[in-house]
């Protein structure tokens, strides 16, 4: 079993950001609890608004999670790791590129790298 996710607790406040890949064909909004200036970059409540039929997905591994990027400027949006999440009792969510965040400075952001799924079995190899 990976270790736990630090995942921030829900404090009551919600926030509503607004996102869009580079060409702007994908629109999407992240409403957040506590909001982005206040706690780690990690996210959930993904709300696709506008191009959902430009986004396409890629599936590695198990292919169990899909990665999600704009078909048009080949932007990363972020990924659904729910399938995994679930598989250790977690609960749904979703992960977003903090680049697409409209009107945000990301260097006011508190960002702690995660790579909690590098040590998440099964090992993958490429040969």
């Amino acid at each position: 079993m990976p270790p736990p996710v630090p995942w921030p607790e829900e404090t009551g406040v919600w926030a509503t950001y607004a996102l869009h890949c580079h060409c702007g064909a994908i629109r999407y909004n992240i409403t957040i609890s506590p909001p982005l200036l206040e706690s780690q970059a990690e996210a959930k409540n993904v709300e696709f608004t506008q191009g959902l039929e430009h986004r396409k997905e890629y599936r590695c591994g198990r292919g169990i999670c899909p990665h999600w990027f704009c078909e048009k400027c080949g932007c990363v949006l972020g990924s659904d790791l729910t399938a995994i999440e679930k598989m250790f009792g977690g609960e749904a969510r979703n992960t977003i590129n903090l680049r697409m965040l409209k009107d945000i400075p990301l260097d006011q952001l508190r960002i702690e790298k995660n790579h909690v799924m590098k040590r998440a079995p099964p090992e993958y190899h490429v040969e």
